[in-house]
C-alpha cells in the first residue's frame, strides 16, 4: 500500500468513525426529545388541571359572597367552609 492510499483509507476509517459518533448523538438527542416531550405534556396535564381547581374555587367563593350577601345572619367559619367545599 503506498503512503497516498494509506492515507486515504486513514480518511474513510476517521470518516466512518465521525459519522458513527454523530448518529449516535443523533439517537441520544432522539431519546432527549421524547423526554422532554413527555415532560411537556405532563407538566401540561399539571397545568390543566390546577385551571380547573381555579374555576372550581371561583365558583365556591362567588356561592360564598351571594350566601354572605343575602344573608342576614353572619356564618360562622365553619358554615363558610362547607359552603366553599361542598360539592354541586
Amino acid at each position: 500500500m503506498t503512503d497516498f492510499e494509506a492515507a486515504a483509507q486513514c480518511t474513510i476509517d476517521h470518516n466512518r468513525r465521525l459519522w458513527a459518533s454523530r448518529r449516535f448523538l443523533a439517537e441520544q438527542a432522539a431519546a432527549h426529545l421524547d423526554d422532554a416531550a413527555a415532560i411537556l405534556a405532563e407538566i401540561d396535564d399539571e397545568w390543566e388541571a390546577m385551571e380547573n381547581n381555579h374555576a372550581r374555587l371561583r365558583h365556591h367563593v362567588r356561592r360564598l359572597q351571594q350566601k354572605l350577601a343575602t344573608d342576614d345572619k353572619p356564618l360562622s367559619v365553619g358554615e363558610r367552609f362547607d359552603i366553599i367545599t361542598r360539592k354541586k
